[in-house]
């Protein structure tokens, strides 16, 4: 009777494997038979992500030196005018990165609530420094322009500092 289990278990378990391979094999088969068409999606969306970078490149070169030039012309200080281009430049380049995820299939909502968390985390660690940040871009933005350039600072007993456009040397002239 206990041989009888045996061969019945054996015969079971014999039948199981047969037809865990037959499904894989079938699987496996599936999966090659479709691997051409799977490459050539994949093919053209890396193509189609390639070609947008470097469309996307050449705008946002574009929009930069669009927003420097009028910056310049509209007489806007060196460092509004290359915190502004950068600050351009820098966007442009993360919508993007957006973008060419979402071709990729990367889903924007993800990418959405994982900048939305990070910025906010920044956004509280960095708070003061942030607030400094800003005080002295506006301060940049609007400055007096009938400020004097020879503006001299100091006393006897502190070393004296011309102030010209944010620099500072040791000695007035």
């Amino acid at each position: 009777m206990l041989m009888l289990h045996e061969e019945e278990t054996v015969a079971d378990v014999a039948e199981a494997v047969k037809q865990i391979q037959s499904t894989y094999q079938s699987q496996f088969q599936e999966f090659l038979d479709g691997l051409p068409v799977k490459a050539l999606v994949f093919g053209i969306k890396a193509l189609t992500a390639l070609l947008l970078f470097l469309i996307g490149r050449k705008l946002i070169r574009m929009l930069t030196r669009l927003t420097e030039r009028s910056m310049e012309r509209a007489g806007a200080e060196i460092t509004v005018r290359k915190f502004v281009k950068y600050l351009v430049r820098a966007v442009g380049y993360v919508f993007l990165a957006i973008v060419i995820l979402g071709i990729a299939g990367v889903q924007p909502t993800a990418f959405a609530t994982v900048a939305s968390s990070v910025t906010v985390a920044l956004g509280l660690a960095l708070q003061g420094s942030l607030a400094n940040f800003a005080g002295g871009l506006l301060t940049d933005v609007y400055r007096r322009r009938s400020a004097v350039r020879s503006d001299c600072i100091g006393s006897d007993s502190f070393q004296i500092i011309y102030i010209c456009d944010s620099t500072a040397v040791d000695s007035c002239h």
